[in-house]
């Protein structure tokens, strides 16, 4: 959970820097970001899964900010 704590600037950097990563990626190299943010509302807290190569994003789980309670998504 940083994100939040960088400027729009920042966390465009950092995905891009993360996204170019998985852009890298092959099946002998694989790359998975695990994300643990809020959402741009700050209406929930999600724990997402990406994996490259292909960049299939799921959602995993909502969850409490501090983790007293996560909500799997089979």
């Amino acid at each position: 959970m940083v994100l939040q704590y960088l400027e729009a600037a920042d966390r465009k950097v950092a995905t891009d820097l993360i996204a170019a990563a998985g852009a890298r990626a092959t099946r002998e190299r694989p790359l998975a970001w695990i994300s643990f943010e809020w959402t741009p509302d700050r209406s929930e807290v999600q724990l997402w899964l990406t994996c490259w190569p292909g960049g299939e994003a799921r959602l995993l789980a909502t969850c409490h900010p501090y983790g007293a309670w996560i909500d799997w998504r089979g």
